[in-house]
Formats: C-alpha cells, structure tokens, sequence
C-alpha cells in the first residue's frame, strides 16, 4: 500500500512547481508545503499535542538518518557567539579551512554527532544536535515560514549553486563579518527526503503509531 507516499509523491511536484515560479510561487512557497508534509507524518506517527517540535526531529532521525548530520559552519558560529570561543576555533581549525569565498556543501564540511563529540567533548550532545539538518530545518525553515512568512537567521532562502549529492549548501552572504555561512536546505533533496520517510512508513502500514518515545532524540538521549 502506497498511500502516504502518492500523497508525498502529488505535494512534491506541487511543491517543485512552485519553485521554479508556477502560478507566481517561490522557493518559500514550497518549502512551506514540504515542511507541513513532514509535520503532518509526524503527527500520525506519534498523535498528540505538544511535541511538534520533537516528533518532527526524531521523524526524521528515525526515517531518514542523513538529517542528523551536523551543520559545522552554522554550530561554529554559536560557539563563537555563546562565550565558546576555543570551541569554535577547534571545530574551524578541523572543518572549516576554506578561502570566504569558496562555495560550500554539507558533503564538504558537515559531520555526525560523534565526530564533533570526539573532536570537542566539552560541547554537550544535547546543543550539538540543535545543529541538525533535522532540527535547522524545523527551526529556521519550517517555523520561519509558518510564523513570518521568512527563514530565520540562521539559514538562507536563495541558493549560490546547485548540489546533487547534498541536502545542504552554504551561502557566504553575511552582514557580520565574524558570521559563518548560512544554510540553504534544496528543495529538490527535501523533496526526495519527505519521499523517504513516507515510503518507510507506507512498508509498516497498520503499525504505524508508535508509543511516545520515554525520551526525545532533540533532547540529547
């Protein structure tokens, strides 16, 4: 049974078409569609009130596990922001040895939860995993758009170049000359990412809803 992905399957080509500018639409127009999608397979695998923000995440850490991946420019620049300053310097000493003006994918500098643990131990797992593409796209993307109608100020809408093999790119327009570029999640690949998700659900049909986690993912367990 096929019915959550042919229902992913007819929103993301709404959602693509809107991108390429069908009927006056926008990358913020589908990407608004594409994140609601997210939300509403969260929803019915884990029903109820109050964790929209968690079961979002933990949707797409459990069914899709290239979203835990860490953004290392956008966790650089909170270090530095948040009195970490060694942190930064040791996570942009590894990661990030690269000219302002080169073009960056996540592909390129991005890395897994223990890889960063393993490299800086003093940053807890809870606040690297607020680093999440999962959790970057909940809240600077999704909520950006479902409350202003904009990304937050961590990520960017309009992208420098496309990247086949990435879900991420990185864009070096900045008004803080200390800031470390932006994210910009590619609507083709969170296209492909919400198929993902709904296709492993569609396989476990009838079994869908999962008792609440005793511990969310988001919260560093």
């Amino acid at each position: 049974m096929n019915q959550r992905s042919n229902w992913v399957s007819k929103k993301i080509e709404i959602a693509l078409n809107l991108d390429r500018g069908g009927c006056g639409g926008s990358y913020h127009d589908a990407m608004l569609i594409l994140c609601t999608v997210l939300s509403a397979l969260a929803a019915e695998v884990w029903p109820g009130v109050g964790n929209d923000h968690r079961r979002f995440v933990e949707l797409l850490k459990v069914y899709t596990p290239r979203a835990t991946i860490i953004s290392i420019p956008v966790l650089a620049w909170h270090l530095k922001n948040n009195n970490k300053a060694h942190e930064a310097e040791q996570i942009s000493q590894d990661y990030l040895k690269f000219a302002q003006t080169q073009c960056l994918t996540g592909s390129m500098v991005d890395r897994t939860e223990d890889q960063v643990l393993k490299m800086c131990g003093s940053i807890s797992m809870k606040e690297i995993r607020q680093f999440s593409y999962a959790n970057l796209l909940y809240k600077e993307v999704r909520n950006g758009y479902a409350h202003e109608y904009q990304v937050g100020k961590k990520a960017e809408s309009w992208s420098m170049f496309k990247d086949p093999d990435s879900l991420v790119t990185y864009c070096n327009r900045t008004t803080d000359p200390q800031r470390h570029r932006n994210i910009h999640f590619q609507i083709d690949q969170v296209g492909e990412l919400s198929m993902e998700v709904a296709q492993v659900i569609d396989e476990v049909v009838g079994e869908i809803e999962q008792t609440k986690p005793e511990t969310w993912w988001i919260d560093g367990f």
